[in-house]
């Protein structure tokens, strides 16, 4: 299992990247770190996921909300589909507008989480 986390400058978001098909272990990890049940992490999660998560008062990330992405493995086309959704999820916490004018933003973003996920040097084994 590994995990990453990925500051979304210039914004104060971060991405976590969890890397792991191993479920049962994930919902233990994912309860410490963000709270809530580990029952409600086994039913919620699946593979090749971004969501976002606001960390309960007595988690690892007490009251901090932190976009998500579970991957089950390492795979070009799924990391860049996945990191696309980070990118809007990005956009509707912070306001910013996605269309034809924020398109270059959006492409560099894109490249920079790319890039940043395909690093395997750079993971906490867990």
């Amino acid at each position: 299992m590994l995990l990453k986390t990925i500051p979304l400058y210039p914004t104060l978001f971060s991405v976590d990247v969890w890397i792991s098909n191993d479920k049962k272990r994930l919902c233990d990890k994912f309860n410490k770190r963000y709270g809530a049940s580990k029952e409600y992490y086994d039913e919620y999660l699946m593979p090749n996921q971004v969501c976002v998560i606001t960390g309960t008062v007595k988690s690892e990330l007490s009251r901090e909300q932190r976009i998500v992405m579970n991957l089950s493995h390492i795979e070009h086309d799924t990391v860049a589909h996945e990191c696309s959704h980070v990118i809007f999820h990005l956009a509707k916490i912070t306001g910013i507008e996605t269309d034809y004018n924020s398109q270059e933003w959006f492409a560099y973003m894109i490249g920079y989480l790319v890039k940043n996920i395909l690093d395997k040097k750079t993971y906490t084994k867990l």
